[in-house]
């Protein structure tokens, strides 16, 4: 052991073990460093040997790999890396024919010819970059632009969303250039006005229309323009090929490139030749208008002075034929009262004729006479807050015996309103009445109507619901107009056709609305609103009785 040349030995061999230890530890730092470096990278890096097995790859590698990462360590084959990321559904392009795009993707592998696009998820893209190392092995590094795919998305959906709407717009879109010449016109203009967008492009709006016609216009006009200001309906005159000339108004406003220097105009265009035909026709027709005007003065005033005409003579015939009707009627009651023994059955059957006959034509006098006040507008009303469940109840207690007369079973919802109306009580009695007589009249017999009231949202409702014969759909906006009894003149009732127009009339005089529900032969519904006001609350104490 004491020989100096294995001492010598030991100490070389100790000497190298040192140096080889010394150089691992090195090599371990600088591949620390290496693939801490790798890491640092924001995309998708990975590093393949001539056999095209994975040496290197950074944890962007392994994260897209998601779960799938464990199938894919160090000295797996690309293919294999390839067939992976497809089985895990991680290829979505793939989906459709698997085996095809796995050829496709290993055949650039081979050949690796620069970037290109690969997606790596639903919403997920990669810039891919394929490099051959010196070696013969490749590099591949990928970046994520998913966010660039959005925004191309986004930007060709809005793009396509405007071209769109320019293509179907009543208004044709348009663009100049510094110099003024079209560099833009939508396709929609050659269906708005005949003309090709490629006659248009290049040219002045000066070489597109005709400036003759009024050259101080275009004066105007290009000294806007050349003051880069917005304009607003320049209106002109164009040909269309050989064809007749149209009207065009332009609108437009300055752009500006983002140095600020003038980059041209931007606007909208639409045609107006029929306004400015229509325009003309009418400036060349205002002389005979004005011709005309006093001949139409007087037939205004000559139809006011019929129409008033007509109002006076109702009135004043209304009250020539109401005085000596009422003096009828008055000794037919005397002689109803005095001759009970003294008249025989067949005279009290003629005198209840008269009278009869007597009050029907007495309602119609008054009826005329109110629509003739209404239109001369004379009419008063005397507006009061009042509880329509007195008015209505008043109402069914006197057409009780009409209702029994007639075979008409009569009823009436009696209910607490805890609300009040503003009404005429005189108009809306008179209202109530004739809507429940016409229910009577044309029911059937042994039929029923029903009188009710409700309240919501505000509205108070009063309804006259019959199980009479209905009215067709076709007269239902007949219902209300005056002299119009919707084919009842062929069923022997009485009636002149003027209750319910009257009623309308009053009804929305104090603020109410009325209408009509019917199918035929299933019977009407007439119905009468109001805005509800408030009630006092001593008469929501009051108990309601049935009649």
């Amino acid at each position: 052991m004491n020989d100096p040349a294995i001492i010598v030995g030991l100490f070389l061999i100790f000497g190298i073990v040192l140096m080889l230890g010394i150089a691992l530890v090195r090599a371990n730092q600088r591949n620390r460093q290496l693939v801490s470096g790798i890491n640092q990278i924001s995309g998708n890096f990975s590093l393949w040997d001539e056999q095209g097995r994975l040496v290197l790859f950074n944890q962007r590698f392994a994260d897209d790999l998601g779960n799938a990462v464990g199938a894919v360590p160090p000295g797996s084959t690309f293919e294999h890396y390839i067939r992976t990321r497809v089985e895990n559904g991680l290829v979505p392009e793939s989906r459709d024919d698997a085996e095809g795009w796995i050829e496709q993707r290993l055949e650039h592998y081979r050949k690796p010819a620069g970037a290109f696009e690969i997606r790596m998820g639903e919403d997920s893209w990669n810039l891919v970059s394929e490099r051959r190392t010196n070696q013969g092995g490749v590099v591949i590094y990928g970046v994520d632009i998913s966010a660039l795919k959005a925004a191309q998305k986004t930007a060709f959906e809005s793009e396509q969303k405007f071209r769109d709407f320019a293509s179907s717009a009543a208004d044709w879109f348009w663009e100049t250039d510094a110099d003024h010449r079209f560099s833009y016109v939508s396709e929609n203009i050659q269906r708005l006005t005949g003309m090709r967008p490629g006659d248009i492009i290049g040219k002045r709006r000066d070489q597109t229309a005709e400036t003759s016609d009024d050259p101080a216009l275009w004066a105007a006009h290009n000294d806007t323009i050349g003051r880069r200001e917005p304009f607003r309906e320049f209106t002109i005159r164009r040909r269309i090929a050989d064809g007749p000339f149209l009207w065009t108004a332009i609108s437009g406003v300055p752009h500006f490139a983002p140095d600020g220097q003038f980059a041209g105009y931007r606007g909208v265009g639409r045609n107006v030749t029929e306004l400015v035909t229509a325009r003309q026709a009418l400036e060349g027709s205002e002389a005979k208008a004005r011709q005309l005007a006093h001949s139409a003065q007087e037939a205004r005033i000559a139809a006011e002075a019929a129409d008033s005409a007509k109002s006076e003579f109702l009135a004043s015939m209304s009250h020539e034929f109401r005085t000596p009707l009422n003096a009828i009627l008055g000794f037919g009651q005397l002689l109803t009262l005095e001759g009970q023994n003294t008249l025989s059955a067949t005279q009290r059957e003629y005198l209840a004729m008269i009278m009869q006959s007597g009050d029907h034509l007495l309602s119609l006098i008054n009826e005329i006479l109110d629509l003739a006040s209404i239109e001369a507008g004379q009419l008063r009303m005397s507006m009061t807050a009042l509880d329509p469940q007195d008015i209505a109840q008043d109402v069914v207690k006197t057409m009780q015996p009409v209702a029994a007369k007639a075979d008409i079973k009569l009823n009436f919802d009696a209910r607490v309103l805890e609300q009040r109306i503003k009404a005429d009580p005189k108009r809306l009695k008179q209202i109530l009445l004739n809507l429940v007589s016409n229910a009577i009249k044309y029911n059937k017999p042994n039929g029923t109507v029903d009188v009710t009231l409700s309240e919501a949202d505000g509205i108070i409702r009063i309804s006259i619901e019959d199980t009479g014969n209905g009215i067709a759909e076709e007269l239902h906006s007949q219902i209300f107009a005056p002299f119009n009894r919707l084919g009842a003149e062929r069923s022997g009732i009485e009636g002149a056709g003027i209750g319910l127009a009257l009623c309308k009339r009053l009804v929305t005089m104090m603020g109410g609305e009325i209408g009509a529900d019917s199918v035929l032969g299933a019977g009407s519904t007439f119905w009468v609103t109001f805005p509800a006001e408030p009630a006092l609350e001593s008469s929501l104490s009051q108990p309601r009785v049935a009649s």
